[in-house]
Parts: structure tokens; sequence; C-alpha cells
């Protein structure tokens, strides 16, 4: 190539990295290309770097103010669709965006799926949007969770599941109000409301049907609410001091406050009192009339000696203690000045064995009784015994007697033999057998003999036989010929005189038709035929019995047949095997509390339908010897009778004492009368509840009820 001035060479706007430039350096010639130089280029710094084409750098290039870019596009060496730069503190880095939006290539941002959340929303997005007072149509949507959800919901929907809405004339819909104020009209009656506005202070609310409740006001102290029969109840006041209530027919409300009544008993309750020293009497100040008890103190009774002590005027009938006033003449006897006693009182005394007779020390004066140790009488057999008597004896002597025969009138001194025996009265005994000897004289022994009764009552000698004369009436057949007895007695077929038996004539000719008993009529039965003892057969209208059956009757009710109360009952029915002999069935009642049992009575028609009594069979198994009361109660039931009712009266035996042997039977004494609740009847059933009663025993172990005798009293044969 021809060589060429600079200024000859012509310009190029598009060098390559091969085209070559000449240098000098250091006094030599160089060629060196373009992408030699660039490769060599020092850092580039510069207050505005503008190319008109593509500015390429290899390296970093640092950019101290502002890049402003006039083209559309920034390429870089990341350019994946969707990223964007995002600053991590140092650089701008291309990232894609992800999480809760997705940008497109072409800058569209979407909000994910189920991204938005609660946190992401301000707490004004609806309080503070603009509130429609109108204009709600069923057009009109609302957002809703449906289970999670996002959904939308129409008002025409709503208004239809809310149903009914305000304007309606009803609430069907059923449910619960928990909180709100009512402030529509009054409640009725008849929708379980008071039908009032409002209700009086301290009122008692009255209910009037289907009308709205009044109150009647009782804020008074004392007020008492009462009914007046026809409207309302009313308040009445409280009345006076000590006033009571008093029924009157002639009040509205049927009772009114008025002044108490006292009333005057007729009878009052008098205690024993054998004790007290210093008693008053009581006395009243007219003979009659409603009178005040009143006492005195000149009047005074000393009740442990029943002496009476005061002023005293009229006569005085008994002993006199301390000094009478008045002359003689006022009294009777030495009343006044008497200091003796001209008589004693004397008490019978006839069964004290040892007795000794007073005596005194001279014949006439006024002398202080005696006695002596060698005079005793036993007033139990009326022996009189002394060391010695003097004097004649009438009567028998028990032991010796001393002294010749002739110092004794008749037998005495040896008397073996009584010549006179007492003889009481007997009229009452029916079977007495008469004395008799075996010859006409002698000192003989009385006998008797079986075949020789005498009835005292009836006055009848009953024997084998008799033999002689009899004169009187003869019970029973006669023996002999007629020559040997006296009358008709042997040949007799009639009556010498005719008596009417029932009513009909009878001498003894033919048998006789008697009314009411072998023919129609009515027999007199007066006199002893209630009291007839001889046994009547059913077939003749009797009962085949030979006792009394009216009366008092016996049940027994074993433990057996009852059963415990549900509340506060005994132990259940245990069957208890003893050492020796029978096993026995019992019902433990415990020492600590009343328990119970109960048992059924059906009682039969001849029942006089009245109090019972019973008497309990028991025992302790243990050796206290602690007492045990049992008591009683019962009501009965007829046909359709109301059984959830209560019991009559309890009543409790006397306690008995265990024998501190254990297992030893214990048999209470009968009770007094059980008056059974409700109206006893035919053919009704009695419930009787037997308990313990602690309060009124003392016994410390269990009671062990065996059972129960009942007993009841029949007014009739039979249950016909």
């Amino acid at each position: 190539m021809a060589t060429k001035k600079l200024s000859e060479l012509t310009t190029t706007t598009s060098p390559n990295s091969a085209s070559i430039f000449a240098i000098a350096y250091s006094g030599s010639n160089f060629g060196v290309t373009l992408a030699n130089i660039a490769a060599n280029l020092p850092a580039v710094t510069a207050a505005s770097l503008t190319s008109s084409s593509t500015l390429t750098t290899t390296g970093n290039a640092t950019i101290g103010g502002d890049l402003t870019i006039t083209g559309d596009d920034l390429t870089m060496g990341t350019n994946t669709s969707g990223a964007a730069l995002i600053a991590d503190g140092t650089n701008f880095n291309p990232v894609v965006i992800s999480g809760d939006i997705a940008i497109a290539a072409n800058g569209a941002a979407t909000i994910q799926a189920d991204a938005v959340e609660g946190s992401m929303l301000n707490d004004n997005v609806i309080s503070g949007q603009t509130e429609i007072s109108s204009g709600l149509a069923d057009a009109d949507e609302l957002l809703y969770s449906d289970a999670g959800t996002l959904k939308k919901v129409g008002m025409d929907t709503m208004k239809t599941y809310f149903s009914p809405v305000a304007g309606s004339s009803s609430i069907v819909t059923t449910g619960t109000i928990s909180s709100g104020t009512w402030e529509a009209t009054d409640i009725g009656v008849a929708h379980g409301g008071t039908g009032a506005s409002s209700l009086t202070a301290n009122g008692v609310l009255i209910g009037n049907g289907t009308s709205a409740v009044t109150a009647v006001d009782m804020s008074t102290k004392g007020k008492l609410l009462v009914g007046d029969g026809s409207g309302n109840p009313q308040a009445l006041a409280v009345g006076t001091n000590n006033y009571v209530l008093t029924a009157d027919s002639g009040e509205g409300t049927g009772i009114k406050w008025a002044a108490a009544t006292a009333a005057t008993p007729t009878d009052i309750t008098v205690a024993d009192e054998s004790s007290d020293t210093s008693c008053f009497p009581l006395f009243v100040t007219a003979a009659t009339g409603d009178l005040g008890p009143k006492t005195a103190a000149g009047l005074t009774f000393n009740s442990s000696t029943d002496v009476l002590s005061g002023t005293f005027a009229g006569n005085i009938t008994g002993n006199v203690t301390g000094n009478t006033s008045g002359s003689s003449g006022s009294c009777t006897g030495n009343s006044a000045t008497a200091t003796t006693s001209t008589n004693v009182t004397v008490a019978d005394e006839s069964s004290d064995t040892t007795c000794f007779p007073l005596f005194v020390t001279a014949a006439t004066g006024d002398l202080p009784p005696k006695s002596g140790s060698n005079l005793a009488f036993n007033s139990s057999s009326g022996v009189l015994t002394a060391t010695g008597f003097a004097g004649d004896i009438t009567g028998n002597v028990t032991g010796n007697t001393s002294g010749s025969a002739g110092s004794c009138t008749g037998n005495s001194a040896t008397a073996t033999t009584s010549t006179n025996v007492t003889v009481a009265d007997e009229s009452s005994d029916t079977t007495c057998f008469p004395l008799f000897v075996t010859a006409a004289t002698g000192d003989l022994a009385p006998k008797s003999g079986s075949n020789l009764a005498f009835n005292s009552s009836s006055g009848i000698l009953t024997a084998t036989g008799f033999a002689g004369d009899i004169t009187g009436n003869v019970t029973g057949n006669t023996s002999g010929t007629s020559g040997s007895t006296t009358g008709n007695a042997a040949t007799a077929t009639i009556l010498a005189t005719a008596r009417d038996i029932g009513g009909v004539s009878f001498n003894g000719s033919a048998s006789i038709n008697l009314p009411g008993v072998n023919t129609a009529g009515n027999q007199n039965t007066s006199g002893t035929a209630a009291g007839l003892s001889a046994t009547l057969a059913t077939s003749s209208g009797g009962t085949g019995l030979t006792g009394a059956v009216v009366g008092k009757q016996t049940i027994y009710i074993p433990a057996a047949a009852m059963y415990p109360n549900t509340t506060a009952g005994c132990a259940d029915l245990a069957q208890v095997e003893l050492s020796n002999g029978p096993e026995i069935k019992v019902l433990d009642f415990d020492a600590s509390s009343d328990e119970h049992a109960q048992f059924t009575v059906c009682f039969p028609k001849l029942w006089n339908e009245g109090t019972v009594t019973f008497q309990p069979f028991w025992t302790v198994t243990g050796t206290n010897t602690g007492t045990v009361a049992w008591g009683l109660s019962a009501v009965a039931f007829a046909d359709n009778g109301d059984i959830n009712t209560a019991f009559g009266t309890n009543v409790v035996t006397t306690a008995k004492a265990h024998s501190g042997t254990s297992n030893d039977l214990d048999v209470s004494a009968e009770s007094g009368a059980v008056t059974i609740a409700g109206s006893p009847s035919v053919d009704e059933m009695v419930f009787f509840q037997i308990m313990r009663d602690v309060s009124a025993d003392d016994q410390s172990g269990d009671a062990r009820l065996l059972g129960v005798k009942l007993f009841f009293t029949t007014d009739a044969l039979t249950d016909e």
C-alpha cells in the first residue's frame, strides 16, 4: 500500500477489532489493533458519557449520577419473563415475583387465590364506607364465608332466610333471644307475660285469669294477705298490740283484728305436791262467777305434814295442833284446853307378825302408853304371847298349860279333843262336803265322803240316795212304793197345779207348743236365757261353740311378715342360728336413732273396727340390761282409698329391761290403745308401722324384733 498522509485517509464509522493503528512509542513505530487499544484503555471517568450507538463495556460501569435511558429496553444477562428489579440492600437484581401476587410479561399483576387475609385489610374497610339509609334491594349482594370458601349471597336470599323481617306482625321462627331490649307493647298473660307495664314495689302479684296481673302493696310491716271470697285478695292492716285475728262473717274478708277474749277454764291441771313445806291455798272472793284465784300470807299449807295453818272460824272436825281460842263453852269437849287425848285413832293391822300391845301403869289418870318386849302380839295369826297369863282364858290355848286340873275350867289342863269348833258362814261355794263321824257318841275324828256333797250357793244336798221322809222338792227320780211316799208322788201323772211355760199353761198331761220355739210366734227370752251355758248346735241356729267368741281376740305377726322402711328403716330380715334349739328370724333396730318397719293386716268382719293394742316379742344379742321401748301407729284404707296417707298417732309401750343374758326372750307389757287413722271399716287393709323409740329407752345394743301380738275386739260371732 502506498504511503499516504493522515489527511489523505478516509474516515470510517465502523472499524473492526482487527483494524491496525500506527503508533510511535519510545522512538519506535508500532502497529496496534483496535482490540489491543480497547483492552488497554484505562477506566473511563466522565461527567457525561454519550453514545450515539451501542456502548459496550466488559467490566463494571459505575455511574455516580442518575442513569437516563431514553430507549424502551434495559437488556440484562438475566431476563426472566415476569422478573422485576428488586433491591437487596446493595444492588438491584432481577427477581421473579411470587407469593400473594403474580406479574405477567406484559406487566399485569394478579392477586393469587386465597391470598387476601384479615390482617391485610384495614380496620375501616367497612366502617370507613358510606352507610346507606335506604335503597337496599333484593339484587344487592353480600360477601360471606361458606365453611372457609368466600361466596356471595343476594339480599333476596337473606330476606327469605331471616323471615320474618322488620315490619312483620309476629315472630314465628323458634330460637332464643339472648340479648337486647324489648321495647314493644306489654307481653300479655296468654303469652307468658304479666300484661302490665309496671309493678308495685314490695307488692304481691295477683293473677286475674287472662287479664293483666295486679299487685297488692305489702310494704307496711304486719300486713296480711286475705281473700274476700269473690274478688282479688286484699291487704289486711296490722292490728292493735295484743289484738288477735278473729273470724267474723260480717267482714268482707271474713276475719278481723279484735281484742283477745280471755277464756275462763272450767278445769285446771293439778299436780301432786307432797314435799313442799310452804304452800299457799288458792281461793276466790265469791261463791260463783269467773273469778281470779288468790292467796293470802295468813293461810299456808305444809304439803309434807298435811298441816293447814291460819286463823279459823267455825267447827273443825279432826285433830287440832296448837292452841285454840275462845271459851270452853264455844268448843266441843275439851278442845279449848285439852293437852291429853281422850281418844286415839287406831288403824287396822292384820299382817305384821311382831306387834307390842300398849298399856298404862295405873287403872286411871292421864298416863303415857307403854309396851313391853315380854308381851307380843302376832296380828297375822291373832296369837298373843306373854311370859305367863293369870286369870281365866276363854278360847283355844296353844302350848302347855301349867297347874293342876282343879285350877282349870273343864278339861283345859288335859284336853286333846275339842268340844266346840268355830264355824264360818259359807254361802257361795258350789262344791262342799258335809262332815260326819262314824258313831253317835265318843271322841271321833270328823270325816267326809265324795258321795255326799253340798252346794252352799243353792242350798242343795246331793247324795247317791236318801232314806227316810223328805220334806220339800225332790230333784231326780224317787224309788220305792207309793206307800213309802206322801201324797201322789208315786202315782202322779199330772201336776196338781198347772204352771205357765213361756206363756203356755202346762200340767204335764201332754206336750205343749211354745211360740218362737217349735211354733210360729215370739218367745220372751228375758231372764237367764242369755246366760245359758249349753252348746247350741248350728242346726238349731247356734254356733256349735262351747265358749264365747265375742270380745278381745289376738293375732300374731312374725318379723318375717314385716319389711323395713325405705327411709329410716331397720335392718333387713335376718335368720340367726343359735347354739341350741330354734333358729330365729329377726329385724334389728339400732340404738342410735329411731328405725321403722311396716306390715299389713286385713281384719275379719267380726272386728268392731275400734282401737287395738300390741305386745312386742324381742331379744338382744348381748349382756347389756338397758331398756327397749316400741311404738306402733296405723292407718286403714278402703277400696279406691289413697294409700299416700300418713299414719295415725304413734303409741309407745312401757320400756322393758333386758335380762342381761344374750338371746333371752323379752315380752313387753301390752300397750295402750292405738287409734287407727282413716275410717276403719269392713274389707279394709290396715297398714301398721312399728318403730323403736330410742328417746324412751337406754339399751346400748340392737333390739331384735321377733314379732308383735295384736289385740283387737270382736262384736259378732262370724264374718257372715
